[in-house]
């Protein structure tokens, strides 16, 4: 069985979010998943498919034209803490903030069970 880190760094950015696997979601999101971003939106793995949904939408729903690059990744227990910055292309390259700082915790089954995310646009 894959590790909290390992789930994040190989399954969560590169095949769902980057790649739009939506299915994917189903075999990592806990039912009861939270999602601090958007409080209002479904809890389980719907809702992160709706966040993956609308951000590709960006893009002319090109699932391939988002890119999450981790600069840094720690993990301790059931919390993973992953330093990324997310890019798209559409008519040019767009960054969509300069780095994000997300936090994954996870349930004992290994599924996540909430996300969190600070936004830290670095000073032009």
């Amino acid at each position: 069985m894959a590790t909290p880190k390992e789930i994040i760094r190989d399954i969560y950015y590169p095949r769902l979010f980057d790649g739009g696997e939506l299915w994917v979601a189903d075999e990592i999101i806990a039912p009861e998943f939270f999602n601090n971003r958007h409080p209002t939106w479904p809890r389980g793995p719907e809702g992160i498919k709706k966040v993956v949904r609308s951000l590709h939408k960006k893009y002319d729903g090109a699932f391939h034209a988002l890119h999450t690059e981790i600069l840094l990744q720690v993990a301790e227990g059931n919390v993973v803490s992953t330093l990324t910055r997310q890019t798209g292309k559409g008519d040019e390259d767009i960054h969509l903030a300069e780095l994000q700082s997300h936090f994954h915790i996870f349930n004992d089954a290994q599924l996540i069970v909430e996300h969190r995310v600070v936004y830290m646009p670095l000073p032009q």
